[in-house]
Order: structure tokens, then C-alpha cells, then sequence
């Protein structure tokens, strides 16, 4: 493949970050804990505490999406996760004091669930009016409290390693983000557990998670926001790696991002980030960051297959460290190449060189050159080529 080729099909790359734009609109104060936006359009985020290993927030601030931050509601052990029932009250973790709060829309703050909760993180409320919490253990567990009061536990299973963040789909599945590594784990309506995708590591692993747009949108410690469909496909939405760099998404830089919830239109992610390079187990002072326009990009996954179907999904995870998956798909049987290039267009490995079946198809990649050699960190393309037609993405290797 020429250059110019190559250049010329990025034109037409629909994975790529290019919309969205990072910018930090408040200065540095104490909340670090999870974000939820209510349903007068402010956020309200709490605060964990300053120390990781010390869980002693005891505050949920409301900031407008001007920038201004004010008290909202004290007396909290530990202020983690948070989120909005119809009624416009705000359910909030208290992972130092095992409970579940709730803070009505004047903020009053009385104990909504006890009962056998332990380290709550993540909460995310029904159309029922049931509230789940996840619980930060190995193996994880995801209580439920209905509107009644009674706790019981929903979840559990190995696959939810100190779960963090909980979020809920419109058909009543939960997600929920492990802290202690990149899964991102599937509960259904039954509480039957599954795995959705796994991202890439971070020192830690995920912060919390949020739906929005059909999809999911999760935090990584390791400096990226994800956009993660309901399939399962995985794609950075903005980062480049840890650091407290605004502008465009690509470019942009997060240290700890932890919080996230999305605007009543779904084009705006609110999150909060450690807001100094401080070392663990540090995790104040904190900023909140917004990244806008995230309607604006549609994940090629989500798109209609071209006239003649041949199409690519995003790789996952993305970046990746050790090997990431490629899926795509055929209309027919057809002769494919699945080839892997490096920025400059010069072909590194092919994956795939022959007569394949119709249908969806899956391969790996590792990282490493035809030769077996372990490639430089880096962006990479992968073009999928079949007849006269040929669909490129991008893929980061980390190292």
C-alpha cells in the first residue's frame, strides 16, 4: 500500500477521535468520588476522601456547567458512587460506613440501606424505583434494595474483581467496572454475570462507568475514556495516556479519571480526575473535566454495512498491551487480506490471506511483527481488503 493510499482511506476512518474536545472547567477542590448529573442539568460529585487507603469524604458538591462549585449535602463516610431515581433523589455510597444514603432534591440526608452492604461504590437505581450497590469485594456482589427497603444480594460471581462504577441499560441490565483490573462485567435483569469486554490495565484497573447513547462510556486509570458498546466493541473516545492535557480528545491527556455521567442530551461527559501528577495514595485535589461534541462520531460498529457488507469493526481492547481482538465481517465468500501497517503505510503483518466464508470473523493480534519481533509502542492501521473494496481502523500498542 502506497502512503498516499493510506492517507487518503484515514479521510474516511470512522473509529478515529476527531469530534470530541476535552476541556477542564472547574478549579482544583476536594471531590473524588463518583459524578452523576441531576435532573436540573447540574453535577453533583462526591467526595471519597483525599487518600485512597483513607475513605473519609464526607461531602457531595453540586457544580454547575458554568463552573461553580457549592455544597450540596455533608455527613457522609466515604461519598463514592451516586445516582438520580425519577424522583430527582440522589442515592449515594458511603463505602467507609457500609450504607447507602439518600439525599432528597433540598438535601436532606438520612440512611436508605445497611443491611448487609459492605465497601458500597457504584449505585444505579431502576425505573422501578430498586436501587443496586456495588460491593468493592473478590469475588464482587451487587445488592438490591427495593423501594420497601429490603436489601438483598442480587450478584455475585469471581468475575467482578472490587467492582466500581454501576450503571444501568434501558432493557434493566446492569454494568459495572472492576477497580482491581480492566473488566467490564454484564449483569442481567436475572443476575446472571457475564463478561462484556476487558480494557486495557491500568496501574489499577477501571474507575467508574456511565450509559448513555445506547452505549457505555467508562474511565480508565490508565488515562483514557472508553466508548464501549453493548456488544462488547471497545474504542478510546479521548486520551492519549496519563497526564492533565485539554483539547482535542485524541490529544488529550487524564490522571485518574474516576467519575462520569453524561448531560439529559448525551453529547457531554461530565468526569472528575486527580488534578495534580501526585503519587498513590493520593487521589485529591481534584478537577472536573467535560468532554464535548460525543454525538457527534458514531462507532462503526453501530453503522449499516456498506452496499457490499464488507465491514471492520474496532479492535478490543484499544490500546492494547498484549494482544487485542479484530472482528469482521463478509457478505459471501470472497478472498480477504487482513493486513496491520505502521503510520508511514509500510505493512508489519498479515493476519489474514485467503478464501474466507461469509459471516462474522474474528482474529488476534499480538503486538508482533510476520517476523515474530515485538513492535515499538505506537498507532497502528489495520485495512481489511476484499474484491475492489478496502476498510482501514487504528489500533495504539502499548508497551
Amino acid at each position: 500500500m502506497r502512503i498516499a493510499t493510506l492517507g487518503l482511506l484515514l479521510l474516511g476512518f470512522t473509529g478515529a477521535v476527531s469530534a470530541q474536545t476535552v476541556t477542564t472547567f472547574t478549579e482544583p477542590f476536594t471531590a473524588s468520588g463518583g459524578v452523576s448529573v441531576g435532573p436540573d442539568g447540574d453535577i453533583y460529585v462526591a467526595d471519597f476522601g483525599r487518600f485512597l487507603n483513607q475513605n473519609g469524604g464526607t461531602t457531595v458538591y453540586r457544580v454547575t456547567p458554568e463552573g461553580d462549585v457549592s455544597v450540596f449535602a455533608t455527613g457522609f463516610a466515604g461519598a463514592s458512587g451516586n445516582a438520580f431515581d425519577a424522583e430527582g433523589n440522589l442515592f449515594q455510597s458511603n463505602i467507609g460506613g457500609n450504607r447507602i444514603s439518600k439525599i432528597t432534591p433540598d438535601g436532606t440526608v438520612t440512611t436508605y440501606a445497611t443491611e448487609g452492604i459492605v465497601a458500597p461504590v457504584g449505585v444505579a437505581v431502576d425505573a422501578a424505583g430498586n436501587v443496586y450497590n456495588t460491593n468493592c469485594q473478590s469475588p464482587g456482589r451487587i445488592s438490591k434494595t427495593t423501594p420497601d427497603g429490603t436489601t438483598t444480594t442480587f450478584a455475585s460471581s469471581p468475575l467482578m474483581s472490587c467492582p466500581n462504577g454501576l450503571t444501568i441499560d434501558d432493557d434493566g441490565n446492569l454494568y459495572t467496572a472492576n477497580f482491581n483490573n480492566g473488566r467490564i462485567v454484564k449483569i442481567t435483569p436475572d443476575g446472571a454475570a457475564s463478561e462484556l469486554v476487558s480494557l486495557s490495565n491500568a496501574p489499577i484497573g477501571n474507575g467508574h462507568l456511565t450509559f448513555a447513547n445506547g452505549r457505555l462510556y467508562v474511565c480508565n486509570w490508565g488515562g483514557f475514556i472508553y466508548e464501549v458498546t453493548l456488544g462488547g466493541v471497545a474504542r478510546v473516545l479521548a486520551g492519549s495516556g496519563t497526564g492533565l492535557a485539554d483539547g482535542p480528545a485524541a490529544e488529550a491527556q487524564f490522571f485518574r479519571p474516576n467519575g462520569i455521567s453524561a448531560s439529559m442530551t448525551g453529547d457531554t461527559l461530565y468526569l472528575n480526575q486527580t488534578a495534580e501528577l501526585v503519587a498513590l495514595p493520593q487521589i485529591h485535589p481534584n478537577t472536573v473535566r467535560m468532554i464535548t461534541g460525543v454525538r457527534q462520531t458514531v462507532d462503526a460498529a453501530d453503522e449499516a454495512p456498506d452496499a457490499d457488507g464488507l465491514g471492520l469493526a474496532p479492535s478490543a481492547p484499544n490500546p492494547f498491551r498484549s494482544a487485542t481482538r479484530i472482528a469482521y465481517t463478509l457478505p459471501h465468500p470472497m478472498p480477504v487480506s487482513l493486513r496491520v501497517y505502521d503510520v508511514l503505510g509500510r505493512p508489519v503483518r498479515t493476519l489474514v490471506e485467503r478464501v474466507e466464508a461469509g459471516g462474522t470473523h474474528e482474529v488476534r493480534w499480538d503486538g508482533r511483527s510476520d517476523g515474530g519481533q515485538r513492535l515499538a509502542a505506537g498507532l497502528y492501521l489495520y485495512a481489511l481488503a476484499g474484491l475492489d473494496r478496502r476498510v482501514v481502523q487504528r489500533v495504539t500498542l502499548l508497551r
